[in-house]
């Protein structure tokens, strides 16, 4: 059985997450202002928002309001695959982790770090629109010209060489340095915070990572103190509580984005993490994964 079908079929019992409120009707967010306060380029969200046609575009770059899928609030989509399959910007709260962007397909069931900069995403975007393309046409240089990118001509050079085979990108025109997890050879040649890919694992990082970060459980296996959230089988609802009660709300934030949680139970655990922080950027995010999933088809018992 498919990772979605089984998403939608289980049904696991748990306890209600309790909290001393009562929820009310969502607020909407619109996507351009959550990813202005993200500090996502303008050339991007131009792109995101359909202002500028992707040329090319076979589906891999689509509006996330053709369909919602679950996903822990951590990740901020913007694009939707064909498959069940996000793009999208990861932003922490509570714990001093970089922005940065991922992809997520719900059948492989974790993130992969893909870009560190809207540069970045746009640079692969446009590499991939090249190799579609077989060249440079003239469709897509203007294309180029409305999103005010520059160095299309050292992209075309790189496909030359290399076509589009990810071994290759950090030698790349923008990914040449803050290279992202996945395109590095070695963890010593990173030099961000994303904790594992299915090669590498920055071990360094696992006490600020969420289970959806982990590539691969056998990294956890011989680890000294393994941060309760991440072990199997636990009860991420009442571990959360108990973080609340503690107080320590990077912990209760990362045990909310590892699996285990019906989706009922991530709203509440939203609203109750609201009341915890005066972040503008953290209401915002809350407010719209709540919203969208309010406006979904999905229930409150299925799971992510």
């Amino acid at each position: 059985m498919g990772k979605i079908k089984e998403i939608i079929n289980r049904i696991r019992n748990r306890d209600v997450l309790k909290s001393s409120f009562s929820h009310s009707i969502s607020t909407e967010v619109p996507l351009e202002v959550l990813l202005e306060q993200l500090q996502i380029s303008p050339a991007l969200i131009d792109l995101v928002l359909e202002r500028v046609e992707i040329p090319n575009n076979v589906g891999q770059y689509s509006s996330v309001d053709n369909y919602w899928y679950p996903h822990p609030p951590v990740l901020v989509p913007f694009f939707l695959d064909s498959g069940s399959y996000y793009r999208g910007v990861l932003k922490h709260f509570f714990c001093s982790r970089q922005v940065t962007f991922v992809d997520y397909s719900l059948e492989v069931g974790h993130f992969w770090e893909k870009a560190r900069s809207s540069k970045q995403f746009i640079t692969e975007l446009i590499l991939d629109i090249i190799m579609l393309e077989d060249g440079l046409s003239a469709t897509i240089v203007d294309f180029f010209k409305q999103i005010d990118f520059k160095e299309y001509n050292e992209i075309d050079t790189f496909t030359l060489t290399y076509g589009n085979i990810p071994e290759y990108y950090d030698k790349l025109i923008n990914f040449e340095v803050n290279t992202p997890l996945i395109y590095v050879k070695s963890i010593e040649q990173y030099d961000g915070d994303f904790p594992s890919t299915e090669r590498l694992f920055n071990k360094a990082q696992v006490y600020n990572a969420c289970s959806f970060e982990i590539a691969n459980q056998m990294y956890l296996e011989d680890i000294v103190d393994l941060p309760d959230w991440l072990k199997p089988k636990v009860n991420q609802q009442e571990l959360f509580k108990q973080y609340i009660i503690e107080n320590k709300l990077k912990e209760a934030w990362l045990t909310l984005n590892s699996t285990g949680w019906e989706l009922g139970n991530v709203r509440e655990a939203l609203c109750l993490l609201k009341t915890k922080t005066d972040d503008k950027l953290f209401h915002l995010v809350a407010d719209r994964w709540i919203n969208r999933f309010e406006l979904s088809t999905w229930k409150i018992d299925d799971v992510y």
